[in-house]
């Protein structure tokens, strides 16, 4: 019988190589994706909180809203995860509301006559508006580290005191929903400096969008269907900063990661709109050409005196206009935003005041209010 060929020396060694090799290890299962993050909202079915929650779900957050009832849940069907039922009134139906999330944005807010400055609106403004941004910083400090954006407002300034307004101008608000949103920044900033509260704060100025049920622009579309606005000679010139509720939203979600522990960041639209142009704009919403007509600011300024006069015999009295009012629309208010592009990477996609308002407008016409 014929012999077997023998391997040759190289081929040997090749086998023997290859008894020595163990079987490769199965490799190991793919690790489970990062199970995305959770952010409570407060105000979620609010203008500004319905947006946020939107947005946080299309960019795949879980999302916690705190309400106090679940009687208008539905508008926000679809677009969170959890429910905690609490007041920011009843501090103690606060507790665990913070439990296990990555961040907290703050959108709850008494606005519903934002103007108002008779002593019933006082003391509603600063129950919520003070107090309860307080009880929920204090349930956030019991999470070391947990970010909290708070949704402030250009009204925490009060009337503009130097030509250009930076976060670091001197406030002076005068109207009860002024000195409300200015106190509950004072006690956020008082909390970060005594026990290292990790807050950001953003105050949007006039904002445009669907979805608000009351509002300045409202009140002005409303004005621009009927005829035109009467405006103290000179004002139609005046800066009058708008933002549009997309670009207020990203730059809170940006708040969730970026910004500076302890700031305060001004946003709007960066296009520096006069009252003149945005009146005008309101009134081709309509098809009209012109909005607005210019009267003496002594008349005006005559007929708030006199309804301050009023107010003082009649405390709830809230008159339609004031002096404090007046002072306000007739101040510029340029604001500076550099340091919400540089510190939060924000940057206003729309900035086109007729476009806000068309939508604003449309809004308002499908909801059957205007």
């Amino acid at each position: 019988m014929p012999s077997k060929p023998k391997a040759s020396p190289d081929t040997q060694t090749t086998r023997k190589r290859a008894a020595r090799v163990k079987p490769e290890a199965p490799l190991p299962a793919p690790s489970a994706a990062p199970a995305p993050r959770t952010v409570l909202v407060t105000g979620a079915t609010g203008f500004v909180g319905g947006h946020i929650v939107r947005a946080l779900k299309a960019q795949g957050y879980r999302v916690r809203v705190l309400v106090r009832s679940r009687a208008r849940l539905d508008r926000i069907s679809g677009f969170y995860d959890e429910v905690v039922e609490g007041d920011l009134s009843d501090e103690p139906s606060l507790r665990g509301c913070c439990d296990g999330v990555q961040a907290v944005i703050h959108s709850a807010c008494a606005v519903a006559g934002t103007f108002d400055s008779g002593s019933d609106a006082e003391a509603a403004f600063l129950r919520v508006n003070r107090d309860g941004t307080a009880a929920l910083a204090r349930e956030v400090l019991r999470h070391p580290g947990l970010r909290l954006v708070h949704v402030s407002s250009t009204a925490a300034m009060g009337p503009p005191q130097t030509p250009v307004v930076t976060e670091d101008s001197p406030c002076d608000p005068r109207t009860p929903y002024q000195r409300s949103k200015r106190a509950a920044e004072e006690i956020l900033l008082q909390l970060y400096e005594d026990h290292g509260l990790n807050v950001v704060m953003i105050r949007p100025c006039v904002v445009a969008g669907q979805g608000k049920e009351k509002s300045e622009l409202l009140t002005l579309l409303r004005i621009a269907r009927f005829g035109v606005l009467p405006l103290p000679s000179g004002t139609e010139k005046l800066t009058k900063p708008m933002i549009h509720i997309s670009d207020l939203v990203a730059a809170l979600l940006a708040g969730i990661d970026r910004g500076t522990p302890g700031s305060i960041y001004f946003v709007h639209s960066g296009a520096n709109h006069t009252l003149g142009d945005i009146i005008n704009a309101a009134a081709r919403v309509w098809g009209r050409r012109r909005g607005y007509c210019t009267v003496p600011v002594q008349l005006l300024s005559l007929a708030a005196t006199g309804l301050d006069a009023v107010r003082e015999l009649w405390p709830r009295f809230n008159p339609p206009l004031t002096r404090d009012r007046l002072r306000l629309l007739t101040m510029d208010r340029r604001i500076d935003i550099s340091r919400a592009q540089r510190e939060l990477g924000f940057r206003a996609q729309h900035t086109d005041a007729f476009e806000m308002l068309r939508e604003t407008w449309q809004g308002y016409r499908e909801a059957g209010v205007l």
